[in-house]
């Protein structure tokens, strides 16, 4: 049966849900793992990663944690990627990607971003919005880079692409569009009224 695990408000318990009988039933409950970022399913396996940047591997089969890896440090990260030889933590309020290596044993810094490279906007966004599965790739979508970050599913390789930005009143025919509304923060006022006039 079709089944989807959830995890409760609290965020102390996993709930099974099957869509077969809706019924449910908790399957793990802890108070150890608290501010959870993201949730990844791999394989057998649902791995959990929290704020702070601690990684908990949790076994769908026995319903039991195989493995916990702490970080040293808060790192306030928001996603994780998982790749074949690595597990990735992106920053949420942080700046800083992390690769940690599957065995869990060593972790470094990424520090091979493009020249101009810049983390821009609110300081209170998240770095990365979504990932995309795209074949042999991962696509991260940014919320505040300037370059959209590919990341290779089998070796964790980064390689980024710097996004074509549209031109002014592209962007306003965009916000037109989307909702019929122009948000005060979204664009300048002349450039409006130049956009309504042509």
């Amino acid at each position: 049966p079709y089944t989807t695990l959830f995890r409760s408000e609290d965020s102390h318990s996993f709930i099974r849900f099957s869509l077969h009988d809706l019924t449910y039933k908790i399957v793990y409950s802890t108070n150890e793992i608290k501010d959870i970022a993201h949730i990844v399913a791999y394989k057998k396996t649902i791995i959990i990663l929290s704020r702070s940047g601690d990684i908990y591997f949790f076994n769908t089969l026995t319903h039991c944690l195989d493995d916990v890896y702490k970080s040293n440090e808060y790192r306030n990260v928001g996603r994780l990627v998982v790749t074949d030889y690595v597990l990735i933590e992106l920053p949420s309020l942080g700046r800083d990607i992390y690769f940690i290596e599957r065995n869990l044993k060593k972790c470094r810094v990424y520090s091979s971003y493009p020249k101009d490279f810049e983390y821009i906007g609110d300081e209170g966004w998240s770095k990365y919005k979504g990932i995309i599965e795209c074949f042999d790739k991962y696509i991260l979508t940014p919320r505040s880079s300037n370059y959209i970050m590919f990341i290779d599913k089998k070796t964790g390789e980064i390689s980024w692409e710097k996004p074509e930005m549209p031109e002014k009143f592209e962007m306003i025919a965009y916000y037109i569009g989307y909702d019929g509304i122009v948000h005060e923060n979204s664009l300048k006022l002349p450039d409006l009224v130049e956009y309504v006039v042509k």
